[in-house]
């Protein structure tokens, strides 16, 4: 939320995404990739990829939706940083109910 203006102008932004399995984490870039309209709001859409080009190349990016008046989070889609059984990162789908 503390960088929801910037984003929103179009701005790139470092993040850094844990991996639990690692005890370390990945630097991210995240980026608006839309503004539109869902279920009578104002959405924004976000995508979060990783920095480096290799693990660009083996990681999905997250997508991430916003509404744009309450600044809160609708919907992520995406690889998790919860591991299961194998160690592995669940992928996800979480739609947030406001």
């Amino acid at each position: 939320r503390d960088n929801f203006d910037r984003l929103a102008r179009g701005e790139w932004m470092p993040v850094n995404f844990g991996a639990a399995n690692r005890k370390d984490f990945f630097r991210f870039n995240i980026y608006k990739t839309a503004e539109t309209e869902a279920g009578g709001r104002r959405v924004m859409l976000l995508q979060v990829e990783a920095n480096n080009v290799i693990l660009k190349q083996l990681v999905d990016p997250i997508k991430l939706v916003y509404d744009v008046q309450s600044r809160r989070l609708l919907s992520f889609q995406g690889v998790s940083n919860i591991n299961d059984e194998n160690g592995r990162n669940y992928r996800t789908r979480i739609d947030f109910r406001m």
